[in-house]
């Protein structure tokens, strides 16, 4: 009986155990809103992702002006926003690991929430009344200066009065950053953190190099890459945009090293990882900048083929690869590859039987509507060009038994280059140079390493002058380089 009455009492205990930890498990995320003078009854929740602000609920209010957010799990840290209708305006508030249960009080035409049980939000709010309240009073003690010195007013009293304010907001946000490290308060106000560059021993442009490595170098110093909860603030994406397309050469060596920099860095946090590693891939896949597909190329090999991206499906994964592969060899820098094409009576061409400086292959269709304006257009272009030791290979895309049309339009339109094509696709040039789509410009020098590529022919002069100076530059500098 003992046995019996021990064993029932423990089942109670039991059951009421995991009915209490449900209990405490419940509404773990608590957030109230109390707004004033607001009439609408729909309030939206969302929060920043990266280069997006994404919607986290559609609140409907409890009462009037009240709202109320409450949910069993918590939510990722980072900086969320309650958006207001039907103008949109909104209120920022801070979301940490611990601290998910407080109440944002003000007034919907006011400028701030008045937080309680949040330290976060209680630092927040009052930094940014601080940052508010001594804005205005800097902007006046600007003006008397501003003034003062105009009229030969002694002005030293306000200038310490400035000072002693900027001491007083720098003070602040110094207590913030170092009492409350982990705080998102702290994240955001480290990110506004400037970089102090040092004194060099160096001058011209040896002094620029400096200063410039030096500021990339240290350009993140202040913002930890491996936090999970930087991806959602206002400032991760102009941070690494900026670092993108102001910091980095423009290059795809440059321009891949810098992305390797970041992943590197954001490895640790999964969510921003896999956020910027989509987003670099995707931009750079898509892009029209000649020369940016071997970014693509260079993410593929060491990212997407190397097992880390796990999110990727394995359909998607083998997509890319193929992809990658098909490109690896018409990339700016390989040697085209060889083909040999076929003139109408059946005389074969091999592009690496072409010889000249500079040779513009060109793949293109008499049935292309670009096509039939754009490669007469280019008469001009061979009449000046070519006397320079520029040759065109006419690749005519089309086969079997239209292929006879290439000739009747090259005729019809008297082109005066070598005009060629592979009537049974023998070849499988499409496939080996990637032709989606016509017209298709490749530029090879005297040994046929691509030199640029899908060249709009209407630029294709503009161009041309320009590669040429390039070239002629680079040839100088080296001659320069030689004699010293």
């Amino acid at each position: 009986m003992s046995q019996y009455i021990s064993r029932s009492v423990f089942s109670l205990i039991f059951i009421f155990f995991f009915c209490f930890l449900a209990l405490s498990q419940k509404n773990v995320v608590d957030i109230q809103f109390d707004i004033e003078n607001y009439e609408n009854d729909t309030m939206i929740l969302g929060f920043y992702f990266g280069d997006k602000t994404l919607v986290l609920d559609t609140l409907i209010s409890e009462k009037k002006g009240q709202f109320r957010y409450q949910k069993d799990t918590l939510l990722e840290p980072g900086v969320y926003l309650s958006l207001f209708k039907p103008g949109n305006a909104f209120f920022q508030f801070m979301v940490n690991e611990k601290d998910q249960k407080f109440k944002l009080k003000g007034s919907f035409e006011g400028d701030a929430l008045q937080p309680s049980g949040s330290i976060d939000n209680k630092m927040y709010h009052d930094y940014m009344q601080l940052i508010t309240l001594k804005g205005k009073e800097r902007a006046e003690l600007q003006g008397i200066i501003e003034e003062g010195k105009k009229n030969g007013t002694d002005v030293s009293k306000q200038e310490q009065q400035l000072k002693d304010m900027d001491n007083l907001v720098k003070s602040r946000m110094d207590e913030i950053i170092n009492n409350h490290p982990e705080s998102i308060t702290a994240l955001l106000l480290k990110s506004n953190i400037g970089i102090k560059i040092p004194e060099f021993q160096a001058t011209g442009d040896e002094l620029q190099l400096k200063r410039y490595m030096y500021y990339k170098t240290h350009y993140f110093d202040e913002v930890d890459l491996s936090n999970p909860a930087v991806l959602r603030t206002p400032f991760i994406d102009e941070k690494v945009t900026y670092f993108m397309e102001k910091l980095t050469a423009q290059h795809p060596d440059s321009i891949f090293a810098s992305i390797d920099y970041l992943l590197n860095k954001m490895e640790k946090a999964p969510e921003m990882y896999q956020f910027y590693t989509s987003t670099f891939l995707n931009k750079y896949a898509n892009s029209n900048i000649i020369g940016y597909d071997a970014i693509y190329v260079k993410m593929i090999d060491a990212y997407y083929a190397n097992g880390k991206t796990p999110w990727v499906s394995e359909e998607t994964l083998t997509k890319f690869k193929e992809n990658s592969e098909k490109l690896k060899p018409i990339l700016i820098g390989k040697k085209a590859p060889a083909i040999t094409f076929y003139k109408e009576d059946g005389a074969p061409v091999n592009l690496y039987d072409i010889d000249s400086e500079y040779t513009i292959l060109i793949f293109w269709s008499p049935n292309c509507g670009h096509c039939k304006k754009a490669i007469p257009g280019l008469k001009e272009f061979y009449a000046k060009w070519n006397p320079q030791g520029v040759e065109i290979l006419g690749v005519c895309t089309q086969h079997r038994d239209k292929f006879k049309e290439c000739f009747d339009f090259a005729k019809e339109k008297e082109i005066p280059w070598i005009t060629v094509g592979d009537q049974y696709h023998r070849s499988n040039f499409r496939e080996v140079y990637n032709v989606v789509s016509t017209p298709r410009v490749f530029i090879l020098d005297k040994e046929k390493e691509i030199l640029l590529k899908r060249v709009p022919t209407e630029r294709l002069d503009e161009i041309m002058g320009s590669l040429l100076k390039e070239i002629e530059m680079k040839r100088q500098m080296e001659l320069s380089k030689q004699k010293q």
